[in-house]
């Protein structure tokens, strides 16, 4: 189940993406980040609700920076740096 939930979560990954490259390079730069989050997420030493809750917040804020509210999508970013951030210790 949480193979199929990742991988249906990479899919719609991947489509915001032909939507934010070539538009904004600030956009794509955080879309990056996000990214690399969302496949650092299987690395992480926490549970598969954990690693889900991640991927979830990635592509809220995948879906943010794809409607251009950096502001809350840069905010959203944050928190989940401090969430991973805190999975690790």
């Amino acid at each position: 189940e949480y193979c199929e939930k990742s991988e249906e979560m990479y899919r719609a990954l991947q489509k915001s993406s032909k939507s934010i490259y070539g538009k904004d390079p600030v956009a794509e730069l955080l879309f990056e980040k996000v990214y690399s989050r969302f496949i650092e997420a299987s690395n992480l030493p926490v549970t598969f609700e954990q690693k889900i809750k991640v991927r979830e917040a990635c592509l809220s804020i995948t879906e943010l920076i794809r409607k251009k509210k950096m502001n809350s999508a840069i905010d959203d970013f944050t928190k989940l740096d401090e969430m991973i951030e805190g999975f690790k210790q």
